[in-house]
């Protein structure tokens, strides 16, 4: 005896997208003023449990904050590495729950109270093609007061005595900062 079953169809539904998670950080929130080279770091993570996520671009930009003017980016590209410390290049395919750590530098100068805000922006999208694309928090970096260290003033003569009636008296001055 031969039977024959129904057709039965069965559909996927599409995971929404996951946007990445991406976490800056800086070793060096403060440097004396005139400035010099502040270290940042950024983690980015995958939280997705269903896709991955390919990377195509990574960039810092920063600002300076009133009454500054200045602002730039930078491609962090070449200073990303994954969690076995293998530095990748982009696009990158990154897996669900994996994460990737870029570490860079950018010199900042100015004056006391000077103070620069970075974020970090991951260009990405999901293996459905949605974006996954996301911005870091703030971190906001500054410059101390050095305090101000006075003259030194060493005055002397090279005639400290004359016979009288007197005369004229040779001095200098030196003076150092």
């Amino acid at each position: 005896v031969g039977a024959t079953s129904n057709d039965v169809t069965v559909s996927l539904d599409d995971v929404a997208a996951v946007p990445l998670r991406v976490e800056k950080s800086t070793s060096t929130p403060t440097l004396d003023e005139p400035g010099g080279t502040f270290s940042f770091s950024v983690d980015v993570t995958n939280d997705s449990t269903v896709d991955v996520a390919t990377i195509s671009d990574i960039d810092d930009n920063w600002a300076g904050d009133a009454p500054l003017t200045d602002s730039g980016s930078q491609d962090l590209q070449s200073s990303c590495v994954n969690a076995a410390g293998d530095a990748i290049t982009f696009p990158y395919d990154l897996g669900t729950g994996e994460t990737i750590t870029c570490t860079f530098t950018q010199d900042h100068f100015g004056n006391a109270d000077d103070s620069w805000t970075d974020a970090v922006t991951v260009a990405a999208t999901d293996d459905d093609g949605d974006d996954v694309g996301a911005t870091s928090n703030d971190v906001t970096v500054s410059l101390d007061d050095v305090a101000a260290v006075p003259l030194r003033v060493e005055k002397s003569t090279s005639t400290p005595t004359l016979d009288e009636p007197g005369g004229t008296f040779s001095f200098s001055v030196d003076v150092t900062n």
